[in-house]
């Protein structure tokens, strides 16, 4: 239902300790999240997630979860990849598919020597991922409804399908 909102320009304030959401951040929702020391809600935008991933999109928030890993939801991710040289690498190739394609244009040794591994793991990390852990599943759903009415171009007239949908 926030997307919903988000995309008719509505201010939207999603409630949720959860980094899952990061990923549907954008210029109208923002989270709220509990302050790293304390018991205060703060305000965590597009803005804040830049600084905090050294300007990443919240779209490629996936590609760094994949490439970190992620112990709360059972993502591998990849061996000897920090937050850091993980940020640098989608910053370099853009995505985790772009990665793969031109791994021998990666300019560590170490991640090239034993690139079939690293990369099997990765891979193995991207379709954990993929099938979708806590809030992922749903905000995945409801982007391809989304999608699927902005093709027809009939907002209206589905907008109470959108919702059933998302409910069910």
């Amino acid at each position: 239902m926030c997307l919903l909102l988000v995309l008719l320009l509505i201010q939207v304030r999603v409630v949720s300790p959860d980094k899952d959401f990061f990923q549907i951040l954008s210029p109208s929702l923002r989270l709220l999240r509990i302050a790293p020391r304390g018991f205060e809600m703060v305000s965590f935008g597009m803005e804040d997630f830049a600084g905090k991933y050294g300007g990443l999109k919240p779209s490629q928030f996936v590609d760094l979860i994949s490439l970190t890993g992620d112990k709360s939801d059972n993502i591998p991710g990849v061996h000897g990849i920090g937050d850091v040289h993980a940020i640098q690498l989608i910053m370099k190739f853009g995505t985790l598919e772009n990665l793969l394609e031109r791994v021998e244009q990666v300019e560590e040794e170490r991640i090239r020597k034993d690139g079939g591994e690293k990369f099997t793991s990765l891979l193995t990390a991207i379709s954990a991922y993929a099938e979708g852990f806590s809030a992922d599943t749903i905000i995945r759903r409801a982007l391809y409804l989304w999608k699927k009415l902005e093709k027809q171009n009939t907002y209206t007239v589905h907008r109470k399908l959108l919702y059933r949908r998302l409910m069910s």
